[in-house]
């Protein structure tokens, strides 16, 4: 069901109530931030830029961090771009410039986090891949899930920090957001190795089976379909074909690559080392510059433009001063949903610049990365809004978990099932914290309702109903259903974006103490909401775009 299906007069309607209740929400919540700085928001801030003449909001430490980070962090990367680059001019084999850029990346860390830093990730890397040979890919899961669980307590992660001689508060969330893709990656990794191990074994199996009985290829092909339909695969990136050597150093350089070791974006271990075989391969003409350069600086100037923006945001608005802070409670309704919509869309803002950034730096080593996180504005379902917010770890998540449990190929309850497994992984990998929890199954359930209705909306019945009422009826019905069902994503989001007792001020302002008119009136926003953002979403599609 296309929004084109409605009246335009009608489509104007929901333009103008979506747009001028963001934009009153955004200016209410810029006058109160302003009016309780000085009453309320004592920390946090500093003297701004002095062409703005306001004070600037410095209570986003990841950002701060990041930002303090950058030039040595882009100086890093600059320079190992230059090594592999020149590497390529100079046709260096695959194992010789992966082998000088590895040494480059490890001191890079060694650098930033400190030699114990790279001996912790060198023995883990070691003990997944022992692990991975050994017991497969259960034993890979269940070590890898003892070392998160294990993480989330703040003894043991206050003692291993110690222990890696990391002390300073900068330090420690670096090594921290480090740590967690390294376990991505690591999980990947050891996953694929056992996959590959398997496949081996069975090769050799299928081979000896053929020598003894002398059997034909349709019958091999009974034993083991799946040999026969990946052996082009298996071939091509089996460690005995090509060298343990060359191995050994895919494994390191997918690890401990520099730009994205500390910011993402997140890569599966066979995509990665494919991509950077081919891209790594001596060409007998290289170019002096590769063919992409001219639209990645052009996306990294856009990336830097964003940044520009954000930093002026923080001087006008002081959505996170307010939200790690007691004046929330003293705020308006609207300035109080105002803060709730720019956490999110702020937070979009700076996963579009880290994982841009290291996006675009790893295509010039021929390194395609995820798409960057799509506008939250548009995506109206939180199923969509996984698929696209993070596709590194949807691409994780579906490929190591979804898939394997079974999917939506045998039923809801599988699906079901399996999705329950994957917000599973994703609390222990996030941390385990309460808040988190909250986050996870609020994630959960709304996911699983919107399976459920994407099956009912299929069904004889569902079908029906369109024919009853009519597409653009069912069309508004959607959008009318589909509004409280988003309401509820929104606040569970606010457990995972703020403090606990914070989101709960939230929570309990719009759904416990908010009369029943501001209860109508915020639905019915979000009702207006939904129909421009399924609008953007089908015009954007509609023109083969992303939205």
């Amino acid at each position: 069901m296309a929004p084109g299906l409605l009246p335009v007069w009608e489509q104007w309607i929901y333009w103008v109530i979506g747009v001028s209740s963001i934009a009153y929400s955004w200016w209410r919540m810029f006058l109160e931030g302003d009016a309780l700085r000085s009453q309320f928001l004592h920390h946090g801030f500093q003297k701004g830029w002095n062409i703005i003449g306001r004070y600037c909001d410095t209570s986003d430490s990841e950002w701060d961090l990041w930002r303090h980070k950058l030039c040595l962090h882009l100086g890093f990367c600059f320079t190992h771009i230059v090594l592999s680059q020149a590497c390529r001019l100079l046709k260096f084999s695959v194992k010789v410039r992966m082998g000088v850029l590895v040494l480059f990346d490890l001191v890079c860390i060694w650098v930033s986090l400190g030699l114990r830093v790279i001996v912790f990730m060198l023995l883990k890397t070691g003990l997944v891949w022992i692990t991975s040979q050994v017991g497969g890919v259960p034993a890979v899961w269940g070590l890898m899930s003892i070392q998160m669980l294990a993480c989330s307590s703040s003894v043991i992660n206050n003692a291993q920090n110690y222990f890696l001689g990391i002390t300073d508060a900068m330090p420690s969330y670096s090594f921290l957001i480090a740590n967690g893709f390294a376990d991505i990656k690591l999980i990947s990794f050891g996953i694929d190795n056992a996959l590959l191990k398997s496949e081996s074994s069975q090769n050799k199996e299928v081979k000896k089976h053929q020598d003894e009985n002398s059997m034909s290829q349709n019958e091999i092909s009974k034993v083991d379909e799946r040999i026969v339909q990946k052996k082009e695969c298996v071939e091509s990136s089996l460690n005995t074909n090509r060298g343990y050597g060359l191995y050994m150093l895919e494994v390191l350089f997918f690890i401990f690559y520099f730009p994205s070791f500390v910011h993402g974006p997140i890569f599966l271990f066979n995509e990665f080392r494919l991509q950077v075989a081919s891209s790594f391969a001596p060409s007998n003409h290289p170019n002096l510059l590769p063919r992409e350069f001219k639209d990645i600086c052009k996306n990294i100037v856009r990336l830097f433009l964003w940044m520009v923006f954000y930093e002026v945001s923080k001087h006008y608005l002081y959505f996170s001063a307010l939200a790690y802070n007691s004046a929330l409670g003293h705020l308006s309704l609207w300035a109080l949903v105002a803060v709730g919509h720019s956490m999110g869309q702020f937070f979009m803002v700076k996963y579009v610049v880290f994982y841009g950034l290291s996006g675009q730096l790893g295509r010039l080593d021929g390194v395609v990365p995820p798409p960057e996180p799509r506008c939250i504005s548009w995506v109206y379902s939180y199923t969509d809004m996984w698929k696209h917010f993070d596709t590194g770890l949807y691409n994780f998540i579906k490929a190591y978990v979804y898939v394997p449990l079974g999917g939506s190929r045998y039923g809801v309850v599988r699906q079901l099932a399996a999705s329950g497994f994957v917000f599973l992984f994703i609390f222990v990998w996030h941390g385990g914290t309460h808040n988190l929890f909250i986050w996870c199954l609020g994630n959960y359930l709304v996911g699983s309702l919107e399976s459920v209705a994407s099956i009912l909306e299929r069904s004889f019945a569902g079908q029906k109903l369109v024919s009853l009422l009519g597409q653009r009826m069912m069309f508004r019905m959607k959008c009318l259903l589909v509004a409280p069902a988003y309401l509820a994503s929104c606040l569970q989001t606010f457990y995972f974006l703020f403090h606990p007792g914070d989101a709960w001020i939230i929570t309990e302002r719009i759904v416990l103490t908010s009369t029943w008119t501001q209860f109508g009136v915020l639905i019915g926003i979000f009702y207006s909401c939904i129909h421009n953002a399924m609008f953007i979403r089908y015009r954007l599609c509609k023109h083969g775009k992303r939205a």
